[in-house]
């Protein structure tokens, strides 16, 4: 959102739900990940001998993970945009937003390597409970986005 800085006016005055804006920002940077880590993917499993349980964590973590993260970029700019910049760079690396992202993606790594220890024995149980905690997330952040989203977004001025 912010990187549309002084033009959200623009954005606004569209004959465009607010929804369909959203899912539009989703979908097109999720096209923008998804094909390299798709193959990625591929590279890895063709490379190495997975068992056929691992290869479906690994598609399925390969799709959560970039939703989780623009869904959590999202609802992030919502509540802390930065509409006035100088460059784009300021939006992308300078903003509260960033870094909130960042802290969020370690805090979720910590989870990981928790589950890691408690669970040391059994892999497949750690890697289901943080996919399990992706879709909790992901399912939060869609509600929060109906819930909040749009009242956010209309709030939001240059």
């Amino acid at each position: 959102i912010s990187i549309e800085g002084t033009k959200i006016n623009l954005l606004k005055s569209l004959p465009v739900d607010i929804k369909t804006i959203f899912k539009s920002k989703i979908i097109f940077s999720n096209l923008v990940l998804m094909p390299f880590i798709l193959l990625s993917d591929l590279i890895f499993l063709i490379s190495f001998k997975i068992n056929i349980l691992d290869i479906v964590f690994i598609i399925l973590a390969s799709i959560l993970v970039p939703l989780l993260t623009s869904l959590l970029g999202l609802y992030i700019n919502l509540l802390k945009p930065k509409m006035i910049f100088k460059n784009e760079t300021e939006v992308v690396k300078q903003s509260i937003a960033v870094v909130i992202s960042v802290y969020t993606g370690i805090f979720l790594l910590t989870i990981s390597i928790g589950l890691l220890f408690i669970f040391n024995t059994n892999l497949n149980l750690v890697v289901i409970l943080e996919l399990l905690i992706y879709l909790l997330l992901i399912f939060m952040l869609i509600y929060l986005l109906k819930r909040k989203g749009e009242q956010k977004f209309k709030e939001i001025t240059v």
